[in-house]
């Protein structure tokens, strides 16, 4: 199963190809976990968490496919054995 386990925000926009997101909170969004990203042309973007966020920071392990502007929602997903 997996569980969204953190929406929110982006706090920055983010330029196609960008590996280093700065989102509004790191809350809840760890190593390895899916996320989603939403991007300006209204696509989600999906890839890994690469690394433990840090401060505002998410580093993803694909970029982004498209550019994503600041305020745009961004979504983790865990893995629960539940």
């Amino acid at each position: 199963l997996k569980m969204i386990t953190s929406f929110y925000k982006l706090g920055a926009a983010a330029a196609s190809g960008a590996t280093s997101l700065t989102v509004t909170s790191i809350t809840g969004f760890t190593n390895s976990d899916q996320i989603g990203i939403e991007l300006t042309n209204g696509d989600m973007d999906w890839t890994t968490i690469n690394g433990v966020p840090s401060g505002t920071t998410i580093v993803i392990t694909t970029g982004l496919t498209s550019a994503a502007a600041s305020g745009l929602r961004i979504y983790g997903y865990t893995a629960s054995s539940e």
